[in-house]
Parts: structure tokens; C-alpha cells; sequence
């Protein structure tokens, strides 16, 4: 497939070497097995994430996948900050995410704040911010999984 990918891990406490980013590693590994060409940045929360996924735009990346900074806390700001770079919204995408969690008896699920879109640069790139957990992580795959290929050819003006 040879599809530039960006994963970006938000997170203070990872970026500062205070634990391992095992959600970040989860979603490089799955798109590397669907033939991705994948980056990973790792960055504090806030307005460092909106700078790295404005980077990966201007790099030409298709596909940007944050993990982390999707919550309620006061540094939790991954949504805040992409969503203003964003020229169009599919909500869809993290409501099915949202919604796998909460199936699967995971109450906290209803918490996460993520975004997706696409930003117009270069490329038309597809971003989506995901929760911070492996099985946060693990239910967004399961969503995107079956959907990637047609939301890239879409987002790349491909017809229905």
C-alpha cells in the first residue's frame, strides 16, 4: 500500500520517560501490517500536539492518528487543539468508537473526547484522536479497520 502514516502519542508523563507508550506502538504495529509507512512522534500534551499533527500535514502524511489527551482532565487537550485545524468533521468515527467501548461494558468510554477530520494540505489527510488506553486503541482498529481504505480513497477524492 506504501501510505504515509503519522502516529502521535500526547502524553507528559511518556514524553517525559515516565512509563511506555504501548498505544502508540499498538496503532504503528496494525498500520504497518496493513502496509503503512508509519512515523511516530511522541509529545506533551497540549499545544505540542497540534504542532506535530501540523507537521505530519505538511510532511504529506494521508493518515494521522493521535493517542492520548482525549479525557476530561486539565491537560487532557487533544481535541481543543486539532479540532480548529480541521476543514471537515466525521463524527461518526469516534461515536462508533465510543460506542465499542461501551458495548464491551466500559463505562469510561463515554468520556473520550476525540476528534476526526480531514486538514487540507499537500494531501487531503485524514486525522483522528484517540483515547490514550490499549483498549481504547484496540476498539478504534476494530472500527477502522473495515473503513480505512474506503475513508483514504474518499478523503483523496476518490468516488463513492
Amino acid at each position: 500500500m506504501n501510505v504515509s502514516s503519522v502516529v502521535v502519542t500526547a502524553s507528559d508523563r511518556i514524553s517525559s520517560g515516565i512509563g511506555e507508550d504501548r498505544s502508540g506502538r499498538l496503532l504503528a504495529e496494525w498500520l504497518r501490517g496493513r502496509g503503512f509507512e508509519v512515523s511516530q512522534v511522541l509529545v506533551p500534551d497540549g499545544a505540542p500536539v497540534a504542532a506535530a499533527v501540523s507537521d505530519a500535514v505538511a510532511s504529506g502524511a494521508a493518515l494521522v492518528l493521535t493517542t492520548g489527551g482525549t479525557g476530561i482532565t486539565p491537560r487532557d487537550l487533544t481535541p481543543q487543539v486539532v479540532a480548529p485545524l480541521l476543514s471537515v468533521e466525521i463524527p461518526g468515527i469516534l461515536e462508533l468508537v465510543r460506542a465499542k467501548g461501551a458495548s464491551a461494558g466500559v463505562v469510561g468510554a463515554a468520556l473520550t473526547r476525540g476528534v476526526a477530520g480531514v486538514i487540507e494540505g499537500s494531501v487531503r489527510t485524514v486525522v483522528i484522536t484517540l483515547p490514550g488506553s490499549v483498549g481504547g486503541c484496540r476498539d478504534a482498529i476494530d472500527v477502522l479497520d473495515p473503513l480505512l481504505d474506503h475513508l483514504l480513497a474518499q478523503a483523496a477524492g476518490g468516488d463513492h
